[in-house]
């Protein structure tokens, strides 16, 4: 029953009205650093954006087709950058260079 006010707002129990930029931080930074498929990241942005876009700035939103695009429409509009902070990326990098 709960289903579609978590996927507006993942903070919902925490006590939020609406989704906080944090939580959407957390999504792209997660939704990237494993290759979540563009729709899916997407639609999921789509959702928690809803009460904190504007109309005009939704269907610009909407419109945007590609990764690149969100994440550059969120460095705009909010100062969303996307950050490879998940636990284990470090140690997988420096395997990867040697270390």
């Amino acid at each position: 029953m709960c289903a579609q006010g978590l996927l507006n707002n993942p903070a919902l129990f925490a006590g939020y009205p609406e989704t906080p930029l944090q939580c959407v931080q957390d999504w792209i930074d997660i939704a990237v650093s494993y290759g979540t498929p563009f729709a899916i990241f997407k639609h999921h942005l789509v959702f928690m954006l809803e009460t904190v876009l504007p109309k005009h700035e939704r269907r610009i939103f909407n419109n945007l087709s590609s990764t690149a695009s969100v994440l550059d429409f969120l460095r705009r509009n909010f100062g969303i950058i996307y950050q490879n902070k998940l636990p284990g990326n470090d140690c997988d990098r420096e395997m990867k260079n040697g270390c």
